[in-house]
């Protein structure tokens, strides 16, 4: 009977180091994924396709507070889905927590995205991918909207409207070009401006 109480307190120490050891197993795991699982934050913004800088300025701090930017630039590519332990092939853990992080990130970029943008992008299925995706699709929009808005700028007199409502719509198109990338210095806004003035106002117009 000793003997039995002897062999069953022995054993006590035995299961705390082999719970300890677990747990500490457990916390290495989790130590090499940031906690993603959750991205707490949402976005105000949603890509529409012409607005890519504003959308990406609102996105990327949200993105590297949780540690995730590595999913976007590629820096941290998929491991394999198969390791070979004792000779067998075994599914990687390393990889689903990859998939798991990747596809948190892509699920939330999407989110804010409009349904016309999400909609364009079917085709790729990482958050790299569709990283890659948007910058693309927004490119092409961005160009045909910056010859639109060039154009309007150009084009744009003063004729009947009065001058704080001429004066405010050109100041329009010279921010929206900026929001497109294409900035538009004081001097262009300026000589743009007396360009499009009537012609009582030539005196002024050098």
């Amino acid at each position: 009977m000793a003997e039995h109480t002897t062999q069953e307190s022995s054993s006590v120490p035995h299961k705390e180091k082999s719970s300890e050891a677990t747990s500490l197993i457990s916390a290495a795991s989790l130590s090499k994924t940031p906690a993603t699982n959750s991205i707490s934050q949402s976005c105000s913004v949603k890509l529409d396709g012409t607005n890519f800088l504003i959308w990406q300025t609102h996105v990327l701090p949200i993105i590297k507070g949780h540690k995730l930017e590595s999913f976007l630039n590629g820096s941290k590519p998929c491991p394999p889905q198969f390791t070979i332990v004792d000779g067998k092939s075994t599914l990687n853990p390393d990889f689903e927590d990859w998939v798991a992080a990747d596809q948190l990130v892509f699920g939330w970029l999407l989110d804010t995205m409009t349904l016309e943008v999400s909609s364009q992008m079917t085709e790729v299925s990482t958050a790299a991918g569709l990283w890659a995706a948007a910058k693309e699709v927004a490119g092409a929009q961005t160009k045909s909207r910056v010859l639109m808005l060039k154009s309007d700028f150009q084009r744009t007199r003063k004729d009947s409207m009065k001058m704080k409502e001429y004066l405010t719509k050109m100041k329009g198109f010279s921010e929206q070009l900026s929001l497109a990338g294409c900035s538009v210095s004081l001097s262009d806004l300026f000589i743009q401006i007396l360009a499009g003035l009537d012609a009582e106002y030539n005196p002024i117009v050098v």
